[in-house]
């Protein structure tokens, strides 16, 4: 069994402490258009998961809070079951069926807590 997770860590862009306002400007809009465009009121992280066996699989995600919702953005290659209920501050848990030997099964999904939830 394989699982590489690449989990993003929160970027924070001190604006206040650039000099040149075009710069600060430009910057400002980047960070306004992650936090709100793509996905407003979400906190979390993206992550991409390889496994290439069935089975379930506890792995950490790094956010410090205990995540509430997966929006699973792709899957090649099996079945995923997302068990929420033992999710924790460390963990997520999910199960993965049909896995073909040979065929890694990838999983990409943003974890995390979208709203006041």
């Amino acid at each position: 069994m394989t699982a590489n997770a690449s989990i993003a860590k929160d970027v924070v862009i001190n604006v206040a402490s650039i000099n040149d306002d075009m710069t600060g400007e430009a910057l400002d809009n980047i960070r306004a258009y992650f936090a709100d465009a793509l996905l407003p009121n979400f906190r979390g992280t993206f992550a991409v998961y390889t496994l290439s066996t069935n089975g379930t699989f506890v792995l950490p995600h790094n956010l410090g809070f205990m995540p509430h919702d997966v929006i699973q953005t792709a899957n090649t290659g099996g079945v995923v079951v997302w068990h929420y209920g033992n999710f924790d501050k460390t963990n997520i848990e999910f199960a993965i069926t049909g896995v073909v030997v040979g065929t890694p099964c990838v999983v990409r999904a943003f974890i995390g807590t979208y709203g006041g939830s």
